[in-house]
């Protein structure tokens, strides 16, 4: 609200509760920078965004889905 010219494309919107959630897929060789689902350890260079999207829609939470190595499903909760 605060600064008008700031915009977001988030990858999908849970309005009801008011969460957002950013979808991600990286290789089995960055398993290493992802914490255990339901944990909230994402790579740092992925924060900016997160914090981002969460100032533009005015959301306390923004959930990240990752798929590690085309197998691995993992949600994380960033408040």
């Amino acid at each position: 609200k605060t600064y008008s010219f700031l915009t977001g494309h988030p990858d999908a919107l849970l309005l009801d509760e008011r969460v957002g959630l950013e979808v991600k897929t990286t290789s089995d060789g960055n398993r290493h920078l992802w914490g255990d689902s339901g944990t909230q350890q994402i790579p740092d260079f992925y924060y900016p965004q997160i914090i981002h999207y969460m100032s533009v829609m005015d959301y306390d939470r923004w959930d990240v889905a990752v798929l590690i190595g085309g197998i691995d499903f993992r949600i994380y909760q960033r408040s």
